[in-house]
């Protein structure tokens, strides 16, 4: 779970355009948003049984094209 801010620094996007992306996510069942309580005016962001399953299912393809994009060396 993270903050907005957090996730959009991480992310390199303007907060409006991470809130925009996560808007689509939760409409899709992947996220859910939630008050910070630790920050009144934050909300934290975490992905539901549904996007963990989306993440763990798309993980294995993307590792393997990283590894194939990759650059031989030696």
């Amino acid at each position: 779970m993270l903050g907005m801010s957090v996730l959009a620094e991480q992310l390199k996007f303007t907060r409006s355009r991470l809130t925009h992306a996560v808007i689509r996510l939760e409409h899709a069942g992947y996220v859910r948003r939630r008050d910070d309580p630790a920050e009144r005016r934050g909300q934290l962001v975490e992905l539901t049984e549904e996007g963990m399953a989306l993440l763990t299912g798309a993980a294995p393809g993307h590792v393997a094209a990283v590894r194939r994009a990759q650059p031989r060396t030696g």
